[in-house]
């Protein structure tokens, strides 16, 4: 697979020339960790260019403005420091910023300097959080969708554990639902860029192992993430602090599924693309995500597919990587004949289909 399916390219010649990886996932018996044991760091660099906001899409918007007015209510965060680690474009800093008032620290290594920095009391710094900065005044640290692209994961979370002062400063932390992702035999989110895929055991014995203590892991956007807001304690817990039993064995067990169950799933979309194709449809992707990628780089003809629609100015314009497809805004379909929409997440269908009757567009959704 590419190395990285958030950064997309200027030309198809450069998109299919990028730089692949394997994936081989291994469960953990022990806390029901899952990683690529086949992950080289050494071929992973975040630089300027890398492009995963989700932010334009108003499904994401309502979800991620719901978490920061629980996080500013439940944890008193109104007009209090902010501190974004792996902040992209800082879009949920200015959340807390409009909505609390608040002051904001984003860090965030392909950030581009002077770009990011638009709003009065958000800072975006071109650098990865350390000790250097923990003279910066902050009562929230966040990291969201970090952990899971981390070869040390627990030195990450040490880091921003040290740098916690107050009794009542909270970690929130969020990352993709591992056990949703073998539950629901999501193939599509198996990337390169994760090395790690946490599931909420293994989210919580890595939290006590690092010096956390939380009340519970949650499930948030449609069950696809995992998020808690967690605390710093005196000691750390060696120990899971939950029992193993019958949820560990569940996820075992939907683990061993995984690659039967993926392997017909992936069969029937291939067989879903070829039928349309011999009806002598037109057929677009939806969403130049991760997810479009995975599926993308996996068809046994990925010129079947020409265009990829994303509503993100960012990628439009650009390339897919490795399958080299073209990422076009959804105007596109008013000048094209298209007659099928794959969709990757079924959580945009809606939203989709409201940008499709604006367009007066009669194209079918099928969600993948």
């Amino acid at each position: 697979m590419p190395v990285f399916c958030n950064v997309l390219h200027r030309s198809v010649e450069e998109a299919q020339a990028v730089t692949r990886g394997d994936i081989e996932l291994v469960l953990c018996d022990h806390c029901s960790h899952i990683y690529n044991r086949q992950f080289d760091p050494t071929i992973v660099s975040y630089q300027p260019g890398y492009e995963n906001s989700l932010h334009f899409s108003k499904q994401y918007r309502t979800y991620a403005v719901q978490q920061v007015e629980r996080l500013l209510n439940s944890c008193n965060l109104y007009g209090e420091g902010i501190i974004d680690i792996g902040c992209g474009k800082g879009d949920f800093l200015r959340l807390f910023k409009q909505m609390g008032n608040c002051t904001g620290t984003g860090f965030e290594p392909t950030a581009v300097p002077l770009v990011e920095n638009d709003v009065s009391g958000i800072h975006i710094i071109s650098d990865t959080f350390s000790k250097h900065y923990y003279d910066i005044p902050a009562k929230c640290y966040v990291s969201r969708h970090v952990l899971e692209h981390l070869p040390d994961p627990v030195h990450f979370l040490e880091t921003i554990r040290l740098a916690m002062n107050g009794e009542d400063d909270v970690f929130f932390l969020e990352v993709p639902d591992g056990a949703y992702m073998l539950e629901q035999c999501s193939i599509w989110d198996v990337i390169y860029e994760h090395y790690s895929y946490f599931t909420p055991l293994s989210l919580q014995y890595i939290l006590g192992h690092t010096g956390f203590h939380c009340t519970e892991i949650l499930c948030g956007f449609g069950g696809q993430y995992l998020f808690v807001d967690a605390f710093a304690r005196a000691e750390r817990n060696m120990r899971l602090s939950f029992k193993e039993g019958k949820a560990q064995n569940a996820i075992f067990t939907m683990a061993e599924e995984f690659a039967l169950c993926g392997r017909k799933r992936y069969e029937k979309v291939v067989e879903l693309i070829a039928t349309e194709l011999h009806l002598g449809r037109k057929i677009v992707l939806w969403g130049a995500g991760s997810k479009g990628v995975t599926l993308l780089n996996q068809l046994p003809d990925p010129g079947s597919i020409r265009y990829v629609v994303d509503i993100n100015p960012g990628k439009q314009g650009n390339y897919i990587p490795g399958s080299g497809q073209l990422v076009v805004p959804p105007e596109f379909l008013t000048t094209s004949q298209v007659d099928t929409v794959l969709i990757m997440n079924d959580m945009y269908r809606q939203e989709i289909q409201s940008c499709l009757d604006s367009l007066k567009h009669s194209a079918r959704i099928h969600s993948l």
